[in-house]
């Protein structure tokens, strides 16, 4: 373990404030001394370790050794829920699926081939019982060969049968594989609400043509400097006044609205059957919950600092497309974050 934070520390900032690294080329080199492999997924892992954050991560990821093998590695990654394994996880069971299925219809295909042969063999023996002339002795050896036909047919049906019970619990299992990775995908790890693409999804459903035209509000909100945090107490205290802040988020809602972490400290409300005087009503109390709820120490002994946000809000039923919806909430939160004295717009479209 203690190679590991040796390795964390030499890529934190000089002043000590951060263990991210600030580039690729960082990365790139703790890469090459454990001898793993330049993928894109491997990025992310280093960087997930490297930057400190998660301690749990940090000690399976020295587990694995000096030369950690990608199998390893994969595991890892999809263990923490990381983007790019998780993709490569969906893809790894859509190509078993797609060879099970492959499988199964080579079976199906020679099991109809089977059947085939003993519906014309068994014509044959009919016709030849049939036959005039026929002695015992030959109708007896065409029963035997029937009989043995039908046998061997039932031992081929009996292995299509048990192919096809095991092929539907394995499909299944990849089913559920798959459903988990989808949620894993939707969630932002850090706060653990859904994300941007879980964001953009419920837009899409909110806007489909078969769709009801929705009636309520988008509520984006900014950290105000919070850049300015990371830089004076470090990202990792960054990070823990997120998940705070998320999980304050979480419970000022309603389980029929919506909130997601969208960027690095942007979130986004849906919320239902609102109008415009109730969509400011709410985002002056989030705004003011927020302030109250999050201060955090300063550097000064005694002291202590509040978080505040600006809010864009826009109504979900003045605009016809979801990239509408966007760009009008956008263009409100930068009209918020532009005047300190009104934190809070609405856009008017």
């Amino acid at each position: 373990m203690r190679q590991f934070q040796t390795m964390a520390l030499a890529v934190a900032k000089p002043n000590g404030q951060s263990n991210l690294p600030e580039t690729m080329l960082t990365i790139a080199e703790a890469m090459a001394k454990l001898e793993i492999e330049p993928l894109p997924r491997n990025y992310e892992l280093l960087h997930e370790m490297l930057r400190g954050g998660n301690a749990d991560l940090q000690r399976d990821f020295a587990a694995l050794g000096p030369r950690p093998r990608q199998a390893d590695l994969d595991d890892l990654g999809l263990h923490y829920r990381l983007a790019g394994h998780c993709g490569l996880a969906a893809s790894r069971c859509q190509s078993e699926a797609a060879r099970l299925l492959g499988g199964l219809k080579e079976q199906l295909a020679l099991g109809i081939t089977g059947k085939q042969a003993f519906s014309r063999s068994l014509e044959a023996t009919t016709r030849a019982l049939a036959a005039p002339g026929t002695s015992l002795a030959d109708s007896l050896r065409a029963v035997d060969a029937l009989q043995a036909g039908l046998a061997e047919l039932i031992v081929a049906e009996t292995a299509i049968g048990q192919a096809l019970n095991q092929g539907v619990i394995r499909l299944e299992r990849i089913d559920r594989g798959l459903d988990a990775l989808d949620a894993a995908a939707l969630q932002d790890k850090l706060t653990h609400l859904p994300n941007r693409l879980a964001f953009l999804r419920r837009l899409e459903d909110m806007y489909r043509p078969e769709a009801t035209p929705p009636r309520g509000a988008l509520l984006l909100i900014d950290i105000d400097d919070f850049s300015r945090i990371n830089q004076t107490f470090g990202e990792r205290a960054g990070d823990r006044l997120l998940k705070r802040l998320a999980t304050y988020l979480r419970k000022s809602i309603k389980k029929s609205d919506f909130v997601a972490r969208i960027a690095g400290d942007d979130f986004a409300f849906l919320f239902d059957d609102i109008d415009q005087p109730d969509a400011v009503i709410i985002a002056g109390r989030l705004r003011a919950g927020i302030a109250e709820q999050l201060a955090f120490a300063t550097s000064e002994p005694g002291e202590r600092d509040h978080l505040t946000v600006s809010i864009g809000i826009v109504l979900t039923g003045h605009v016809a497309s979801a990239a509408e919806l966007q760009a009008r909430a956008q263009a409100a939160l930068a009209a918020a974050k532009a005047d300190t004295r009104q934190p809070i717009k609405v856009s008017l479209g």
